[in-house]
């Protein structure tokens, strides 16, 4: 049975020795929650506050926000614009890694 230091010094050995490249040209624009939002009636649905949930301790991707709200498009990006807007969500552009 290998030991811990094992098992971490066997990572070490196989990380590779470089940082993958970074391209700027290609972004990756995420959201974090900067502060709840004041939710009308027809926003109080679970998917968006375990969407909500999530943004207040990282940042996600409008992918993530359609698979986890459930809501189509045309109904979470007039969302999310008002949400930026009134300064409860910050939109971040993230540089992608390859």
């Amino acid at each position: 049975m290998n030991s811990v230091i094992d098992v971490l010094l066997s990572w070490k050995r196989t990380a590779p020795a470089t940082a993958p490249a970074v391209t700027h040209a290609t972004a990756r624009r995420t959201y974090r929650l900067r502060e709840w939002p004041h939710l009308v009636q027809n926003e109080r649905k679970a998917g968006i506050f375990r969407t909500l949930s999530m943004m207040s301790h990282t940042a996600v991707d409008r992918g993530w926000m359609l698979a986890q709200s459930k809501l189509p498009a045309r109904e979470l990006d007039p969302m999310l614009k008002h949400w930026i807007d009134s300064g409860w969500v910050e939109a971040i552009e993230s540089p992608v890694v390859h």
